[in-house]
């Protein structure tokens, strides 16, 4: 394991998706992903045109009910799986990203309860009715960690480690403001060659905390510094494949955002991600 317990300074650049995740059966851990509109919308910020005419979603850093893209602790009713607009009518979101199929993206998220743990982005390209199984087929490829200096797992290379707490860098700002207390990451993820082309894709954030549990790969990994995890934990039941419903430890959180996916090779979109 690494030994180096020096925060690793990266790149400050903007650009933002956020995704709202979950947790088990209690409300500890909390997490978003900023920037791309997701099927849900936070209150006051996303109701209103041109991202409405969605219900407004009072927490949206606590969907830990389990679905795909996310449940309410509040109110099962609110599947984010399914937008409703304010009626409760499905809802199609609109696509708010363009992403060229095999560059390399640069991703923001906050981390409001921080319970170490790793988050993962995947692709579905039936939005409509996704499912685990479709975005575990396209899954992006963590590339690196552009504030905490995270390093790549090449045996689990979808995964960006979280760096504690402790190690939070006061000089990025984190917005929105109803967040500003939380941990803002910055990170880059390749979008899979793989997916090809789709004009309307879901976008899975999932944090996959670890404060109870060590899921597979944990030991293994070359952590930077002890405290970025806790290795007396015990490892999970489930090792690979656990049920991501909700319904087991380790806590999760999930959210989808809505983006399109341009063939590899097209040319460079006009879009708020900085691709490469």
């Amino acid at each position: 394991m690494g030994t180096g317990c020096k925060r690793v300074p990266g790149v400050h650049a903007l650009v933002v998706l956020l995704a709202v995740a979950c947790l088990v059966h209690h409300a500890s851990a909390h997490g978003l992903m900023l920037g791309t509109r997701q099927h849900l919308a936070w209150k006051d910020t996303q109701a209103g045109w041109p991202y409405g005419p969605r219900q407004a979603e009072w927490n949206p850093h606590s969907m830990n009910r389990g679905g795909v893209c996310g449940t309410s602790q509040t109110d099962a009713t609110r599947n984010y799986n399914n937008p409703k607009d304010v009626n409760g009518n499905p809802f199609t979101p609109p696509v708010t990203e363009t992403y060229v199929a095999g560059r390399t993206y640069e991703f923001e998220f906050v981390i409001t309860a921080h319970h170490y743990g790793h988050v993962e982005l995947r692709l579905c390209k039936d939005w409509r009715a996704p499912t685990q199984a479709c975005f575990d087929e396209h899954e992006l490829e963590f590339v690196s960690d552009e504030i905490y200096g995270a390093p790549v797992d090449p045996a689990n290379p979808g995964r960006g480690y979280l760096a504690p707490s402790a190690h939070i860098d006061m000089e990025v700002p984190t917005s929105p403001d109803q967040f500003s207390s939380g941990m803002l990451f910055r990170m880059k993820f390749r979008i899979p060659a793989s997916v090809g082309a789709c004009e309307h894709c879901a976008l899975q954030w999932t944090y996959v905390t670890a404060n109870t549990c060590l899921v597979d790969g944990y030991r293994n990994y070359n952590f930077p510094c002890p405290t970025w995890w806790a290795s007396h934990l015990p490892d999970c039941p489930y090792t690979k494949n656990w049920p991501r419903d909700g319904s087991v430890f380790p806590e999760m959180f999930w959210n989808c955002a809505d983006v399109r996916v341009l063939p590899a090779g097209s040319s460079r979109p006009m879009v708020a991600a900085n691709g490469t």
